[in-house]
């Protein structure tokens, strides 16, 4: 075992360089805000409750090691509570939370509760305005005025890669109609664009259009959370605006949201399976992985609706990869991109810093670090196994399955960024308040 404490290294912080929420300061402020907010379910010793908390934490401890130990061991610990925190996510579906009865005053002044959300959405808001936005805050405005203007996304935006080598083009469609709000909330704007735009025109413009149309998404998100749980609808929505996480995401990196706004939609009218398995395919034509977690939410459905929900996955999805690469083909051909080549193998060597398995390796030796991946790896879906095992085939194992799948993309990820946190966790937050009102439920 090599010396821990190797010499400085450059790395890429969890979050970038943008973004108010990005202090440790902050991100502690919000986990004990989050905290209360989630206390009425963690009261009287509910031990794998608190380890769902716990599981909002861990992102902290990756960029306070990735941001303040810029040495080898620092960075590697931040890489290495990324993946427990994922480790504990896929114990936890198996495994499954605690029921709690909630004091039902608590649940009655829904008016009051609601009023706090949309307090914490405007404040969120405003703070989110007042960072500084780096090139994962704009991708999706700059994508969205090509849209507009009748040009292909998948073009140069800074003069080094093309965009349309890392998001489909449904991401940037879906920015579209904020592209003309943006010349009003572009007022709103405190700070500049750190990254230097030599492409860009019009950065405010673009920056804008990037967070209006986050704030349009995550508003959509908390909607969902709200009709999605009749009882727990406004806990669940203040916890998801609460984890640091989530705001953390929200202020740098505004991509994550539509393609986990339209998951979720699809999940909460999975009853309908040709709508859902279309908000499943939108979902992941701004990211391919979605595609994949959508395959075992089929398994919940009946023989007749079972079928139905894959033929129409896998037309929809055939349609939407030929449109794809439909737009790929438009780029000037200097700028053109591979998308099978670019969306596959994009981050199969992506340097240094930004990988856990490299500074295992580094720390102990190649085979060290292959031997923990495949043992992670194994271990998850051990867990999905005895997941389905224990709890059958219903809405909840088959959340779990996806949710174990995102885990063993991030595993075998040698680069895996803090937006596959935030959607996991997300999706975790999402069957924890499920598993809540569906005890509720069978017990009445």
């Amino acid at each position: 075992m090599k010396g821990l404490v190797v010499g400085k290294v450059e790395t890429d912080p969890l979050i970038h360089y943008g973004g108010i929420f990005n202090t440790i300061e902050s991100m502690l402020l919000l986990s004990l805000i989050s905290f209360f907010v989630l206390f009425p379910f963690l009261k009287d010793g509910r031990f794998r409750n608190l380890l769902f908390y716990l599981s909002s934490i861990l992102p902290i401890l990756n960029m306070f090691y990735r941001n303040n130990n810029q040495f080898v061991g620092g960075v590697f610990l931040g890489h290495l509570f990324f993946l427990i925190g994922v480790v504990l996510i896929s114990y936890l579906t198996y495994s499954g939370f605690e029921r709690v009865r909630i004091n039902e005053s608590l649940l009655t002044n829904k008016r009051f509760m609601l009023f706090v959300i949309i307090v914490i959405f405007i404040v969120r808001g405003v703070f989110l305005f007042g960072s500084r936005p780096t090139d994962s805050g704009i991708y999706s405005g700059v994508g969205g005025i090509l849209y507009l203007h009748g040009e292909s996304p998948f073009r140069d935006y800074w003069g080094v890669v093309s965009i349309g080598a890392r998001y489909g083009p449904m991401l940037y469609f879906a920015y579209v109609p904020f592209v003309p709000i943006a010349y009003l909330t572009r007022h709103l704007l405190w700070g500049e664009a750190l990254t230097p735009w030599n492409s860009i025109s019009n950065v405010p413009i673009s920056v804008a259009t990037s967070y209006t149309g986050a704030l349009f998404y995550e508003a959509l998100i908390i909607f969902i959370l709200i009709k999605s749980f009749p009882k727990y609808g406004y806990f669940a929505a203040m916890f998801y605006m609460t984890a640091s996480i989530n705001s953390l995401i929200l202020s740098v990196n505004a991509n994550e949201l539509p393609q986990t706004s339209l998951f979720l939609l699809a999940l909460y009218l999975l009853k309908k399976p040709i709508i859902s398995s279309l908000l499943f395919v939108a979902s992941s034509l701004m990211k391919i992985y979605p595609i994949v977690l959508a395959i075992p939410m089929g398994l919940s459905f009946d023989s007749t609706k079972k079928w139905r929900f894959y033929i129409s996955l896998i037309v929809f999805f055939g349609i939407g990869w030929i449109y794809w690469l439909y737009e790929a083909s438009l780029a000037p051909p200097e700028l053109r991109t591979n998308p099978i080549r670019d969306i596959i193998f994009y981050q199969k060597d992506p340097g240094a810093a930004h990988s856990l398995w490299y500074f295992l390796e580094l720390i102990f030796n190649p085979i060290t670090s292959h031997v923990v991946m495949v043992i992670t790896m194994l271990f998850i879906v051990l867990l999905s196994y005895k997941l389905v095992i224990k709890k059958g085939i219903n809405i909840q194992s088959a959340l779990g399955l996806s949710i174990n799948a995102l885990s063993t993309l991030i595993v075998v990820n040698r680069s895996p960024h803090p937006g596959y946190y935030y959607f996991v966790f997300t999706l975790v937050t999402y069957l924890f308040f499920y598993s809540q009102e569906f005890e509720d439920n069978r017990q009445t």
